[in-house]
């Protein structure tokens, strides 16, 4: 019976060249999978709002000297324009607005973007509903890795916290998802890290003008961590002031438990501030606020954005009267 062999040897040389074949393939495809999730942050807090926040910051980072810092969940990020209050005061503002943030984190973060920056001021921008027993902690990352990755080796930081197929998944869904400004996810930044969302009240999801779930006034500890922030920023001798944005008056004439706790937790801010000796900006007490300035009950759209960023203004200058003013969104 005949048989055969097959010679599997390969010479030095063609095996250089398969190994060179084999990691310029592999370099090839890794490249373009760096440039197709580009736009995608590495995933250091699993929040994407905050994770691309910080991608932002890196790409564009703040100019020198102190920066006023607002710092919130999406009250923060889809309710001040930052971009107004640079431009009207002539100094530096950043937008650290994070979703779901908490005010126990909104202190953390602070604290840190104060030693990475320096802050000329703190404003916390938070709603009735945030103000809870047990601030939700979602998210966290360390002074060490925020200071790499924003003004040190970034690309040592990506590579260690990037989880690619994350980044991918995020990646089919950017255009449609977070670029687009009439969405709720939109993570499309203005200039100073603030979202405009460009939603009309006739496109809100319904579930969102008129939310579910039941509002209650129970609150046994739900302001110490506003106070704890209060007093820290003010033994530093940065000032620090609190934003309640407005609600639609929808909400307020159809909904008996969300009147009753905007103004419990407002009654209990006002008291906890006074004592603290920073100021309160109640925005409901200055301004009546048309439904067309909402994305949604507590969101501002941009139009209602840049509205109660300018009366927040008005305020600072003291140029309001006890006599609450009309700001109608549809007029504009």
């Amino acid at each position: 019976m005949n048989s055969s062999t097959t010679n599997f040897d390969v010479s030095p040389r063609r095996a250089v060249r398969y190994l060179l074949w084999f990691f310029g393939t592999a370099m090839v495809l890794s490249i373009c999978a760096w440039v197709v999730v580009r736009p995608i942050a590495p995933q250091f807090t699993g929040n994407a709002s905050f994770d691309q926040k910080l991608l932002y910051l890196r790409e564009h980072p703040p100019k020198s000297g102190p920066i006023g810092l607002v710092v919130g969940s999406s009250m923060a990020l889809n309710n001040v324009d930052t971009d107004v209050l640079a431009s009207s005061l002539d100094r530096p503002f950043l937008n650290l607005g994070v979703w779901g943030l908490g005010t126990a984190e909104a202190g953390r973060i602070a604290d840190q973007f104060d030693r990475l920056y320096g802050a000329s001021e703190i404003i916390l921008v938070a709603q009735f509903f945030e103000m809870k027993d047990e601030p939700a902690e979602r998210f966290a990352i360390p002074d060490a890795a925020l200071h790499e990755y924003l003004k040190g080796n970034a690309w040592l930081a990506d590579i260690e916290h990037r989880d690619f197929y994350e980044s991918l998944r995020m990646r089919s869904r950017w255009a449609r998802s977070f670029e687009n400004q009439h969405r709720y996810t939109s993570l499309k930044f203005s200039e100073t890290g603030a979202a405009p969302l460009l939603i009309r009240p006739d496109q809100s999801d319904p579930s969102r003008w008129n939310p579910p779930q039941p509002f209650s006034v129970e609150c046994k500890d739900c302001m110490r961590e506003i106070e704890s922030m209060c007093v820290a920023f003010r033994e530093k001798n940065i000032p620090f002031s609190v934003v309640m944005p407005p609600l639609t008056q929808w909400i307020g004439e159809h909904r008996e438990d969300v009147r009753a706790a905007y103004a419990d937790r407002r009654t209990r801010l006002a008291a906890v501030l006074k004592r603290c000796g920073a100021p309160l900006f109640d925005a409901a007490k200055w301004a009546k606020f048309d439904d067309a300035c909402f994305a949604d009950f507590a969101h501002l759209n941009a139009t209602g954005m840049r509205r109660m960023t300018e009366l927040f203004l008005h305020w600072r200058e003291k140029r309001l009267t006890e006599t609450p003013i009309s700001i109608n969104c549809a007029e504009d």
